[in-house]
């Protein structure tokens, strides 16, 4: 299991994960990213499923840009996802 953990890690950093949301003419979005958007993301860019609750982000998202969330695939394993709001 050690083995596909690595290579799911390796897939997950190296994806161009894109997340859509509306944004103000501020830059400022109306609510913030959710893990259930990223997980769409993540499904768009890679045909992988992840669990939402492995998900963990430093803060909401609340504004376009390039974020990292970390995704913990197993106790050992976590992947540094970065992800673009546009």
């Amino acid at each position: 299991m050690w083995y596909n953990s690595k290579v799911y890690k390796t897939k997950l950093e190296k994806a161009n994960v894109i997340v859509k949301a509306k944004i103000g003419s501020t830059g400022t979005m109306f609510g913030s990213i959710t893990d259930k958007a990223i997980v769409a993301a993540i499904k768009t860019a890679t045909n992988e499923t992840v669990d939402r609750h492995k998900i963990k982000m430093d803060k909401h998202i609340k504004k376009a840009g390039k974020y990292t969330v970390k995704i913990t695939l197993e106790s050992q394993v976590v992947a540094n996802v970065s992800i673009s709001v546009v």
